[in-house]
């Protein structure tokens, strides 16, 4: 049986301007987990998952503690990793009997670092961004149809090559933040759809059928009172964190300070997947207000 893992005592996560992030840590010294494996060997299972990895980081560890650390082998071969945690083997070099209360003893604990250099989101840039209705089925977002009152009406599209540019959205910062810094949770953007160069901001604009307000892309990011500005909210990281690729996010409408989450509700046009519209909740229907931007397909 797979012991549960303890939280680390310490960690701290940074990142850099070109993506990587690096997190560190140490089990308790005194108090780390080891279970037993055999009469000459113990293991830990190390919890990682405060540093909320998106998919399974690069691990370097080493044993630490107040003695005979020295005398071990096995604190740098990583087992069972993934982006929560790992497992590290324990035994003395010479074979003899081992057993945690000895460990702990001694102190011994796991130092760790992870790497990942999945990409941050940078201003300026243009990616897809995808619908997570139903483990990720919801499609892409795009633009399709002349809009009543507005430039384009905005769906999903089961792929996000649908036509020229519809499936393709700049990230602008609502800010004034500079083109080429990272993107992070709690920013306000804009999102500019790139069908033949200008598809119009993403925009809300009038009521929607079962939801809160229909959206679709205006010719200008002001169009009114925030309807083209959209808040960045994760459910797992802080504000302030930046935002990878792939993470799953919600987008806010400002309209009136809470315009509604970026929502597929409802058949889409002919020819393309869902309608696309604001929700009153953040979680209305089995992931229909959840969304990830991902690299241009």
């Amino acid at each position: 049986m797979v012991a549960t893992p303890v939280k680390n005592q310490t960690l701290s996560v940074t990142y850099r301007t070109d993506g990587t992030k690096i997190a560190s840590g140490k089990t308790t010294p005194g108090a780390t987990d080891w279970q037993v494996y055999s009469t000459e060997g113990i293991y830990v299972d190390v919890d990682t998952s405060a540093a909320a990895f998106t998919k399974t980081p690069i691990y370097v560890t080493s044993i630490g503690g107040d003695a005979e650390h020295w005398t071990t082998t096995g604190a740098s071969s990583v087992y069972s990793a993934t982006e929560k945690g790992f497992r590290i083997y324990i035994r003395r070099d010479n074979g003899g009997a081992l057993t945690p209360a000895q460990a702990n003893g001694k102190k011994w604990h796991i130092n760790w670092i992870a790497i990942s250099t999945t990409a941050t989101l940078i201003y300026g840039q243009t990616y897809n961004i995808q619908n997570g209705y139903n483990n990720w089925e919801g499609g892409y977002l795009d633009t399709c149809n002349h809009a009543t009152g507005n430039k384009y009406d905005v769906s999903t599209a089961n792929t996000p090559t649908r036509a020229q540019g519809t499936g393709e959205w700049k990230i602008v910062s609502a800010s004034g933040k500079q083109n080429g810094t990272p993107v992070l949770v709690g920013d306000d953007i804009y999102l500019q759809n790139q069908y033949q160069g200008d598809g119009g901001y993403l925009d809300t604009c009038n009521h929607a059928t079962g939801n809160k307000y229909d959206v679709s892309t205006a010719n200008t990011p002001t169009r009114d009172q925030g309807t083209g500005t959209w808040k960045i909210i994760s459910s797992g990281q802080q504000n302030g964190t930046p935002v990878s690729v792939n993470d799953d996010i919600y987008l806010q409408n400002q309209y009136g300070g809470d315009g509604g989450y970026l929502d597929t509700r409802g058949a889409g046009p002919t020819g393309n997947k869902y309608n696309v519209s604001t929700s009153n909740t953040k979680e209305r229907d089995n992931g229909s207000t959840h969304w990830r931007f991902i690299d241009l397909k």
